[in-house]
Protein backbone atom coordinates (compact mmCIF):
# COMPACT_ATOMS: atom_id res chain seq x y z
CA UNK A 1 0.00 0.00 0.00
CA UNK A 2 1.41 3.30 -0.76
CA UNK A 3 -0.08 6.72 -0.42
CA UNK A 4 1.26 10.49 -1.96
CA UNK A 5 2.20 12.53 1.34
CA UNK A 6 3.01 16.81 0.12
CA UNK A 7 4.71 17.14 3.30
CA UNK A 8 8.04 18.75 3.66
CA UNK A 9 11.01 16.35 4.65
CA UNK A 10 12.81 17.15 8.22
CA UNK A 11 16.35 16.26 5.72
CA UNK A 12 16.88 14.88 2.79
CA UNK A 13 19.64 12.40 4.50
CA UNK A 14 18.93 10.37 7.68
CA UNK A 15 21.33 12.60 9.44
CA UNK A 16 20.26 15.77 10.45
CA UNK A 17 22.65 18.70 9.38
CA UNK A 18 20.95 21.49 10.19
CA UNK A 19 19.22 22.62 13.35
CA UNK A 20 15.46 22.46 13.03
CA UNK A 21 12.97 24.70 15.04
CA UNK A 22 10.15 22.19 15.37
CA UNK A 23 7.35 22.58 17.07
CA UNK A 24 6.65 20.71 20.78
CA UNK A 25 3.52 18.92 19.31
CA UNK A 26 5.56 17.22 16.97
CA UNK A 27 7.24 15.66 18.84
CA UNK A 28 4.02 14.59 21.00
CA UNK A 29 2.76 12.97 17.71
CA UNK A 30 5.83 11.08 17.02
CA UNK A 31 6.08 9.44 20.54
CA UNK A 32 2.26 8.49 20.70
CA UNK A 33 3.09 7.28 17.01
CA UNK A 34 5.98 5.06 18.06
CA UNK A 35 4.28 3.79 20.84
CA UNK A 36 1.21 2.82 18.73
CA UNK A 37 3.79 0.99 17.01
CA UNK A 38 5.68 -0.96 19.57
CA UNK A 39 2.41 -2.19 20.60
CA UNK A 40 0.83 -3.23 16.97
CA UNK A 41 0.54 -7.40 17.12
CA UNK A 42 2.84 -8.69 14.50
CA UNK A 43 4.27 -12.11 13.14
CA UNK A 44 6.54 -9.86 10.79
CA UNK A 45 10.26 -10.28 11.74
CA UNK A 46 12.39 -7.28 10.85
CA UNK A 47 15.49 -8.05 12.11
CA UNK A 48 16.58 -12.23 13.13
CA UNK A 49 19.01 -13.36 15.42
CA UNK A 50 21.14 -14.71 12.58
CA UNK A 51 21.20 -11.35 10.98
CA UNK A 52 22.82 -9.56 14.42
CA UNK A 53 24.57 -12.76 15.21
CA UNK A 54 26.70 -11.70 11.71
CA UNK A 55 26.30 -8.14 11.80
CA UNK A 56 27.54 -6.78 14.94
CA UNK A 57 31.09 -8.67 14.76
CA UNK A 58 30.92 -7.56 11.16
CA UNK A 59 30.49 -3.87 11.81
CA UNK A 60 31.75 -3.79 15.15
CA UNK A 61 34.70 -6.17 15.94
CA UNK A 62 32.29 -6.62 19.18
CA UNK A 63 30.80 -10.22 19.67
CA UNK A 64 27.03 -9.71 19.03
CA UNK A 65 24.55 -10.27 21.58
CA UNK A 66 21.82 -13.26 22.49
CA UNK A 67 18.95 -10.92 21.78
CA UNK A 68 15.91 -11.82 24.41
CA UNK A 69 13.33 -8.94 24.29
CA UNK A 70 11.85 -8.00 21.10
CA UNK A 71 9.05 -5.42 19.99
CA UNK A 72 7.74 -3.89 17.18
CA UNK A 73 9.31 -0.99 15.63
CA UNK A 74 10.36 0.97 12.38
CA UNK A 75 12.87 -0.40 10.20
CA UNK A 76 14.30 3.36 9.19
CA UNK A 77 13.14 5.91 11.55
CA UNK A 78 15.54 8.95 10.73
CA UNK A 79 14.86 12.22 9.47
CA UNK A 80 14.77 11.46 5.74
CA UNK A 81 11.72 9.16 6.47
CA UNK A 82 9.86 11.65 9.13
CA UNK A 83 7.72 14.84 7.51
CA UNK A 84 6.51 18.16 9.29
CA UNK A 85 3.13 16.61 9.13
CA UNK A 86 4.61 14.49 11.19
CA UNK A 87 4.14 11.41 8.69
CA UNK A 88 6.30 8.35 9.10
CA UNK A 89 7.86 6.92 5.41
CA UNK A 90 9.72 3.63 4.41
CA UNK A 91 7.90 1.14 6.15
CA UNK A 92 8.94 -1.98 4.47
CA UNK A 93 11.48 -2.74 7.20
CA UNK A 94 8.87 -2.62 9.82
CA UNK A 95 8.45 -5.34 12.69
CA UNK A 96 10.12 -7.08 15.62
CA UNK A 97 13.29 -5.94 16.61
CA UNK A 98 15.07 -5.56 19.41
CA UNK A 99 14.72 -2.25 20.93
CA UNK A 100 17.24 0.14 20.26
CA UNK A 101 18.91 -2.24 17.13
CA UNK A 102 18.75 -0.33 13.67
CA UNK A 103 18.66 -2.32 10.34
CA UNK A 104 20.67 0.32 8.43
CA UNK A 105 23.80 -1.09 7.40
CA UNK A 106 26.48 2.07 7.18
CA UNK A 107 26.87 3.58 3.81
Amino acid sequence: MSAFVDETLLSPDLVLRDELDLPDALFETIRMNLSAIAATPTDRIAVRQEWISRAVPEYTGHPAPRITEWACAHGDFDAANLTTGPTIRDWEGWGHRSPGMRRRRPS
